[in-house]
């Protein structure tokens, strides 16, 4: 789609991210939707996104839905662009004010998560936004949150699609690859042993093919898990005590911490149905 004038009235002449949240400032105008696509991962939007220095395990595809670029930083090296790829655990700041943010986030049980793998020395590369080029109406309408959750999912993988077609290639699928995604995806708090046993390796091949199938080590994702697990239950609107004592953390402000290192905001948020509009 052809650069073109926000969609919402600019507000950012007087908003200034010291003195506004990370997120929700616009929500008067548009609300944050989120589309849960399983276990594969979710597409967030939102019309303000203002962060500083969060990593998450996910891998991350930042998309404008309005051509206009946003802010990345990292490691002391500033980006702007309209398409970015961000490997797993990269800490950045961003800066998207009004410009339409798509982000779609890939969990580790995707068979591709592994291309994201940090492909560069920042973990960060701008993306050849026209590749996505025939997927603006789609990425329009996710935006304004008039998607329907079937078609969210159809984006996800579009998205996922064209982005994976831009990174080097340095891995191959294997029938090992897919068995260990199997396995975990069964059961994700399969021990070390267990999985050894089922597998038929030791203990440290094991660890070795976990790391080389999923993108991560076991103990990352295992952090990973239990985040994604506390997602799904504060959305199904557990108190943030029982989502804590639920997902293995020690208590709810270990679970808050945690939640604003990744998200930069409090869990709280995306069950604040002024400001976000879920899909699931």
């Amino acid at each position: 789609m052809p650069s073109q004038s926000l969609i919402y009235p600019d507000s950012r002449g007087g908003i200034h991210p010291g003195t506004h949240p990370s997120y929700g400032a616009l929500s008067s105008l548009m609300k944050d939707n989120i589309y849960w696509v399983g276990n594969q991962g979710f597409i967030y939007t939102s019309p303000w996104v203002v962060t500083q220095n969060t990593a998450r395990h996910s891998a991350v595809v930042l998309l404008s839905a309005t051509d206009e670029p946003m802010e990345l930083e990292v490691a002391g090296c500033r980006m702007r662009h309209s398409a970015f790829a961000v490997s797993p655990l990269v800490a950045r700041t961003l800066r998207a004010r009004n410009i339409g943010l798509v982000s779609v986030n890939i969990s580790p049980f995707h068979l591709d998560y592994r291309a994201f793998r940090r492909f560069s020395d920042t973990g960060i590369t701008p993306l050849a936004r026209e590749k996505y080029a025939d997927l603006d109406p789609q990425l329009l309408r996710a935006y304004e949150g008039q998607t329907s959750l079937s078609e969210a999912d159809a984006l996800f993988h579009a998205v996922v699609e064209r982005t994976v077609a831009q990174l080097p290639i340095f891995y191959r699928r294997s029938s090992h690859t897919e068995l260990v995604l199997q396995i975990m995806e069964s059961h994700p708090l399969c021990s070390l042993s267990e999985l050894s046993k089922q597998l038929g390796l030791s203990n440290s091949r094991t660890t070795h093919l976990f790391s080389s199938a999923v993108g991560l080590s076991l103990k990352s994702y295992m952090f990973w898990y239990k985040s994604a697990t506390a997602a799904n239950l504060l959305l199904a609107d557990n108190s943030l005590t029982e989502v804590a004592h639920n997902a293995g953390f020690a208590d709810s402000a270990h679970l808050s911490r945690t939640w604003r290192n990744k998200f930069g905001t409090t869990p709280s948020y995306i069950r604040n149905d002024r400001c976000v509009q879920l899909f699931r």
